[in-house]
């Protein structure tokens, strides 16, 4: 017996397969940001250009360095309208997997602060609102 399926019922059908793999990759990356809050480490951050798209956003890349190591990651523009080439941002990211980072766009590094430790700070050297940060990392 051959199972027939009209164009219409293919179309939902894909539209629903589509929903939910859309659904899907968005809780897993909301879960990896959120993995950076249980526990993390505090590091300066520069930003170094603009990165343009056809077809998606444009981002900002910014660089730090933890361990001598540098990283480059990016940031959408459309995150914060307080973002501009040239300058520092504190980052935030999980202790042992510093690939996993987030700028904290909202955040200017002080003049007073000339460079980071190199193996990151467990608790950043200013105030922050950890539960602002939380709650970028849940929108962003």
């Amino acid at each position: 017996m051959k199972f027939k399926i009209s164009q219409t019922q293919q179309y939902f059908l894909g539209i629903i397969i589509f929903t939910l793999l859309v659904i899907f990759f968005y809780i897993k990356q909301q879960k990896i940001f959120l993995k950076i809050i249980e526990k993390p480490v505090y590091s300066i951050s520069k930003i170094t250009g603009i990165k343009h798209y056809n077809r998606k956003e444009d981002s900002y890349k910014y660089e730090f360095t933890f361990l001598g190591e540098k990283f480059e990651r990016g940031i959408g523009e459309s995150s914060s309208n307080n973002l501009f080439v040239g300058k520092r941002y504190f980052v935030i990211f999980e202790k042992g997997n510093p690939k996993n980072s987030m700028l904290i766009p909202f955040i200017f590094v002080p003049d007073s602060i000339t460079k980071a430790p190199d193996e990151g700070w467990v608790q950043p050297p200013i105030p922050i609102d950890k539960n602002e940060i939380k709650k970028f990392l849940e929108n962003y």
